[in-house]
């Protein structure tokens, strides 16, 4: 998981959890990563036409 390793360094060196902005506004932000079941879909085809006048 070495995307999850990078985005926790990031996290912990940005020190979220000392930010006066954060802390203002209560935002918390956490250490632990989520786990989210997902897919991904198709781009959708997308008809252009010009129109004349």
């Amino acid at each position: 998981m070495r995307n999850g390793s990078y985005i926790m360094q990031t996290v912990r060196h940005n020190a979220y959890h000392e930010d006066h902005y954060c802390q203002g506004v209560g935002i918390k932000i956490s250490e632990k990563l989520s786990w989210v079941e997902a897919r991904i879909l198709c781009a959708p085809w997308v008809s252009i036409s010009t129109l004349c006048c």
